[in-house]
């Protein structure tokens, strides 16, 4: 009797055991999308993409390239694996995959899949470079020829820092990419992991690494961690990389908790888009008649046009301020001599206002053989009006029969 009830306790035990385990096997095995749109949300905003669903704009500031910005590499089993300093790398650089948008900048598409990096790699004799991969696309998709990855997106290193933890410090610029990319070739060592059925990119092979930089390079032990983050110390890296399922056990789809409206996310980049170049925009002078113009930056230093018309130049020296043929001027300067020597009644004519133009027929409009210098119509009942001034000079107006029109300046 006692044989039973002992067999009985044991059998109990270790059926609370195995559903213990299945629990938290199951437990496991259904970390939704949920966890990213929670630890992700304080670094960040979702929002809605088109195509993509919820998508991840880091608030890492201006500047941030993925693989690139805050962060090494160290040489794993699995490959080159990307260590993180953000507190949110444990996800958006091993799980997922990154695009660019010319308005928003970097964007994080979540995936399922935990990978040491989802780049392409490529090397030349002088050195590495990387590029983040495009959402939905596979290792063996990358290697392929039609692949296109834009040249900004590669990072390149001297491949003697590759191993640096302050290898951003080694970057070449961006400029020299493309001079760079026809020179290197593409990378195409991978590393399969049969648990979890996945391909990955290994990067440059460990013995080429350990010539060029002249180092033994010891691989990186990966230990898994119980909570998200990573860290390394001690030739371990410790990191959270669970099994992630796109929906909960129940089969629903996660939402997150704090969804970013695209249009008001617009508005706030473009407030900030205006605030940065209003900073460069050069100063407006005391009075301005005409629009600001803006000056080209040189240097990160605004230099304001020129003003020459502040300056003191020569006479002879000075740019015609008028772009008409110099005999038009020549006439108006002869006009306005004339004029200057009038009486008080011959100006008092000329000072009539000025009539709407229009345009006289060929046989009524008097034409000087020497100029056609317009004056403007003058209502008179007198058939002729001579006006002759000291220097014998004189101006003759006719009469017309019109109340409105212009009419030739006979010298």
């Amino acid at each position: 009797m006692k044989t039973l009830i002992r067999m009985f306790i044991i059998l109990g035990v270790f059926t609370l055991s195995i559903l213990a385990t299945t629990k938290n096997s199951s437990a496991q095995a259904h970390i939704s999308f949920q966890v990213f749109y929670d630890q992700l949300s304080p670094y960040g905003s979702w929002v809605s993409y088109p195509n993509y669903g919820y998508v991840w704009l880091p608030n890492a500031g201006p500047g941030f390239s993925p693989y690139a910005t805050a962060g090494h590499w160290v040489f794993t089993e699995f490959g080159w694996t990307w260590v993180s300093d953000y507190s949110w790398g444990w996800a958006a650089f091993h799980y997922g995959r990154w695009m660019y948008d010319p308005f928003y900048g970097w964007l994080w598409v979540p995936d399922s899949v935990w990978g040491p990096a989802w780049v392409v790699w490529r090397s030349s004799p002088g050195y590495y470079g990387w590029a983040p991969l495009r959402p939905g696309i596979s290792i063996n998709v990358a290697f392929g020829p039609g692949y296109y990855i834009p040249n900004d997106w590669w990072v390149f290193t001297p491949c003697n820092h590759i191993n640096r933890r302050d290898v951003y410090n080694y970057y070449a610029p961006r400029s020299s990419n493309v001079t760079i990319i026809n020179n290197t070739t593409i990378i195409n060592r991978t590393y399969v992991d049969e648990r979890e059925h996945t391909t990955y990119s290994y990067g440059p092979d460990r013995e080429s690494v350990q010539r060029a930089t002249g180092l033994n390079i010891k691989p990186v032990k990966i230990n898994h961690r119980d909570s998200p983050g990573e860290s390394i110390s001690n030739d371990q890296l410790s990191i959270y990389r669970p099994r992630i399922q796109k929906t909960y056990a129940n089969g629903t789809a996660p939402v997150p908790k704090d969804v970013k409206d695209i249009t008001e996310i617009k508005k706030k980049r473009a407030t900030a888009s205006e605030t940065r170049s209003n900073a460069i925009t050069a100063p407006a002078t005391t009075k301005q008649s005409a629009p600001i113009k803006q000056v080209p930056v040189q240097n990160n230093v605004v230099k304001p046009e020129d003003n020459k018309s502040k300056q003191k130049v020569p006479a002879e020296n000075r740019p015609k301020e008028n772009s008409q043929p110099k005999q038009g001027n020549a006439q108006m300067h002869t006009l306005q001599s004339k004029q200057a020597h009038l009486t008080a009644p011959e100006k008092s004519i000329l000072a009539a206002p000025k009539q709407q133009s229009i345009t006289l027929p060929e046989n009524k409009t008097a034409i000087s053989n020497k100029s056609n210098t317009e004056l403007p119509v003058v209502k008179s009942k007198a058939e002729k009006i001579d006006i002759t001034n000291t220097r014998k000079n004189s101006v003759t107006i006719e009469k017309r029969e019109l109340t409105t029109g212009r009419r030739s300046y006979q010298e």
